[in-house]
């Protein structure tokens, strides 16, 4: 056999172990890139709703939501965590049913429920709890107060008590 023949093997080894990592290289950068990106954007909308919670709220007056971290730390507002992933009960009850999730959402009195959609122009609830809230009879007592969005399928939508039920 020719020594042509013999590298013809390894020169398609070679080539074909350089096309995958192209590939993987340019599909992890690409990734990488994406993740960026979503995360920046979500951070816009969660940002945006904290500051409508500040101008928008009383000192004091507590909200829910689902994403429980970047809104509560920038908002300066009580919040209850619509997951319970930060709540005492938790340690007690272990993982809490949707239920009683939606039932400690109301049963705290948030003048603001804080709903994750998919949505720009719509609710369409993110979470399942989220869902559920909405859902729920005592939901009626709320009404749209204000939408944080971006283009990235990411929306948190203030719901606020209406004055008739405070």
């Amino acid at each position: 056999m020719s020594s042509g023949g013999r590298r013809a093997p390894a020169l398609a080894a070679g080539l074909g172990a350089l096309l995958v990592a192209l590939v993987v290289n340019h599909t992890a950068a690409d990734a990488a890139r994406f993740a960026s990106g979503y995360a920046a954007c979500k951070q816009a909308v969660r940002e945006d709703a904290a500051a409508w919670l500040r101008s928008s709220t009383p000192p004091g007056a507590a909200f829910s939501i689902s994403d429980a971290g970047l809104v509560p730390a920038r908002a300066q507002r009580p919040a209850v965590d619509q997951m319970m992933l930060n709540e005492p009960e938790l340690q007690e009850l272990h993982a809490a049913s949707v239920g009683r999730k939606v039932d400690h959402v109301y049963e705290s009195r948030p003048l603001v429920l804080m709903l994750a959609g998919r949505d720009a122009d719509r609710f369409v609830p993110r979470y399942g709890v989220d869902a559920a809230i909405a859902a729920d009879p005592r939901f009626a007592g709320y009404a749209l107060a204000h939408v944080s969005s971006a283009d990235c399928g990411y929306t948190l939508f203030a719901f606020r008590q209406s004055r008739t039920t405070r």
